[in-house]
């Protein structure tokens, strides 16, 4: 090969890795699938060290989320005692959240202090939110540019009264993927909004965020209800009314000086019945002071039901030994409620109604289970 090839050649190659390098530096990375920043619907931070992927962004303010000796990530509006204005955001990586699958959000939380914690602290979700913020050297240009929307958990968030965490639980994802036509996997920034003012700020404290994928369980299944609902999400269609865990029981009741009309659901994970014939659920439950029993605590099935409102389904109302007041709070058993095939070999969710129309009906229910 003569010299003026060799010349030649050696420009191009020159040329190409020029180009090659320029293009790494001004053309942004797309996320890799295989890592934790971009694993598709599964996602954890417990905060043990550091503020691990999360990173965090100041609109107004100087008091910022900071790890804490006690393994969470903590922001704190105080300084010796004197509140300050502030608005602080925790922000996670990128998450892919899969069409296919219904994701569930949680986490653990501490709040003391606030003014009022259900708007100080706050929950956002942006599909748009840049990617490649760690390394920007304009982080305000990139967080002005995202689109914020607010997430809001299935229990309210409170002033705990207490430094023990509480657990927010099933936060479904799913609006965001739904916005997202013909995308398998919809990204998504997770965000903890903190505000406080210079008349009262309060102290936040975040551990174990998880995102996690919503699967069927198998059977057989229990669920107890003597500490938590476990897998079971509550629904209030209306009324003031909710369930809640009390005397190691699922519990609703309403009283004479609150004689409203209410409806709220409890509701089952989905159940795999696919690889049976024939299955049977109980429950133990005492059901008390209502007008029409037969009609106001009763037991449905659905087999589309996903999430949100019970009227998003279709449900059949499932037959029963016919409910009696025992006179007192002395647990009777279901008896062995059969799914045919009209069920099983599908994927399936029960669900308890409750119903006062006018009167203080109460209803305890425990020990779920299906076989």
């Amino acid at each position: 090969m003569n010299t003026k090839k060799l010349i030649y050649y050696g420009l191009l190659l020159l040329v190409i890795s020029f180009t090659a390098c320029k293009n790494d530096i001004e053309q942004p990375q797309l996320p890799n699938p295989k890592t934790p920043n971009s694993l598709v619907g599964v996602f954890t931070e417990k905060f043990e060290n550091d503020l691990g992927q999360f990173t965090q962004y100041a609109v107004s303010g100087k008091q910022k989320w900071t790890w804490s000796k006690f393994q969470c990530a903590m922001i704190n509006g105080n300084v010796n005692g004197i509140p300050y204005g502030n608005e602080q955001w925790l922000i996670s990586p990128l998450i892919l959240l899969n069409r296919d699958t219904t994701s569930l959000l949680s986490f653990d939380y501490a709040a003391n202090g606030f003014a009022d914690v259900a708007n100080e602290v706050t929950l956002w979700g942006s599909p748009n939110y840049s990617s490649d913020s760690l390394h920007t050297t304009n982080p305000d240009s990139l967080f002005k540019k995202a689109t914020w929307f607010r997430i809001y958990p299935v229990s309210s968030i409170i002033n705990t009264g207490s430094w023990t965490m509480t657990n927010i639980a099933d936060i479904s994802l799913k609006k965001f993927v739904d916005t997202a036509k013909k995308v398998i996997n919809f990204p998504i920034h997770i965000a903890f909004r903190y505000l406080s003012t210079e008349k009262q700020a309060g102290v936040l404290q975040i551990r174990n965020v998880a995102l996690t994928h919503r699967t069927p369980v198998q059977i057989p299944y229990r669920e107890t209800f003597s500490t938590k609902f476990g897998k079971f999400s509550t629904q209030n269609v209306t009324g003031s009314l909710a369930w809640s865990i009390s005397y190691s029981a699922a519990t609703i009741s309403g009283s004479s000086s609150n004689s409203f009309a209410n409806e709220d659901w409890i509701i089952s994970p989905q159940i795999d019945l696919t690889k049976v014939d024939t299955a049977t659920l109980s429950f133990d439950h005492a059901a008390r002071y209502f007008s029409d029993l037969p009609n106001e605590a009763t037991i449905w099935i659905s087999k589309n039901y996903d999430e949100g409102l019970p009227s998003t389904a279709i449900w059949k109302q499932l037959k029963t030994t016919p409910f009696k007041d025992p006179g007192s709070w002395t647990f009777s058993t279901s008896g062995d409620i059969g799914l045919d095939t009209t069920y099983a070999g599908k994927k399936v969710t029960i669900a308890f109604r409750y119903l006062s129309p006018k009167t203080e009906g109460s209803w305890e229910i425990k020990n779920f289970y299906i076989r």
